[in-house]
């Protein structure tokens, strides 16, 4: 009789654990959300007002820069140059040309350093759907982070790596020969 409420509480508590489990990566998955982007910070920053209806779930609104109708994003997994470094300008053009006024999609994963939600941003682009963390990397005007890139799957990162890698390979952006200067010209 030992053996068998032993073996009951051993299965109970192994169920309990693969709920808990399941609950928790639930609780990790990305929260999507839509809004127009209004204001442009830098390539991989900028500010989107929420399109009515969508909110932000609690652990999000605890984030710096996060409004109940607004909210800063930064790119996640990517980094383009700000301030006055090279392509810093050429970047946040890319993004203000790629998104600003657009209506985007928000697949937000955490909290941003000191500038709101990280994540990745989706858009259209002339009916295709577009990434802007990838575009940017693919543009030579991102490098990649060394922490999470935020997506799944081995061939994601992959694809990224090979992005960052053609950017070099045809010197684009940051890997020019002569690099890009720090405000955007064009």
């Amino acid at each position: 009789m030992r053996y068998r409420t032993r073996l009951v509480y051993v299965m109970a508590l192994v169920t309990c654990a693969l709920v808990v489990a399941s609950g928790a990566n639930r609780a990790m998955a990305a929260q999507e959300i839509e809004g127009v982007v209004d204001n442009i910070r830098y390539g991989d920053t900028f500010r989107v007002k929420l399109e009515e209806g969508w909110r932000l779930e609690e652990r999000y609104k605890k984030c710096s820069r996060v409004y109940s109708t607004m909210a800063w994003i930064q790119l996640l997994g990517v980094d383009t140059p700000d301030g006055k470094k090279a392509c810093s300008g050429d970047a946040a053009f890319f993004t203000r040309q790629a998104v600003f006024g657009k209506r985007v999609k928000l697949k937000i994963h955490t909290c941003g350093d000191a500038w709101g939600l990280a994540g990745v941003v989706e858009y259209d682009d002339m009916g295709e759907t577009k990434t802007l963390n990838f575009e940017l990397v693919r543009a030579g005007l991102a490098t990649l982070t060394g922490g999470r890139l935020g997506f799944s799957g081995e061939n994601t990162i992959k694809k990224y790596n090979d992005a960052l890698e053609e950017a070099k390979i045809d010197q684009l952006g940051l890997w020019e020969s002569k690099p890009c200067s720090t405000t955007a010209t064009k």
